[in-house]
């Protein structure tokens, strides 16, 4: 696997819902997700970084990628 760069920020659960920004795929952070013990950290991805590296399949979603070190898993 080869290392990619891209950009990223931490948000807290409410971050999506101030923006009224919904996904095409998966789900986007909630309040629920602001509590330790709440899963496996999770990673919200772009349109353009779904299509560029999942060609825009549907299978990113629940797909692991690694941040600094650190796994996570795709909610698209």
């Amino acid at each position: 696997m080869n290392a990619r760069g891209a950009r990223g920020l931490y948000v807290n659960g409410d971050f999506f819902h101030a923006l009224g920004v919904r996904p095409l795929l998966g789900r986007v952070f909630s309040a629920a997700d602001d509590h330790r013990g709440c899963g496996l950290p999770g990673a919200v991805i772009s349109y353009g970084y779904w299509q560029k590296e999942f060609g825009g399949k549907d299978s990113a979603v629940g797909s692991k990628l690694m941040v600094e070190g650190i796994p996570l898993k795709s909610s698209a």
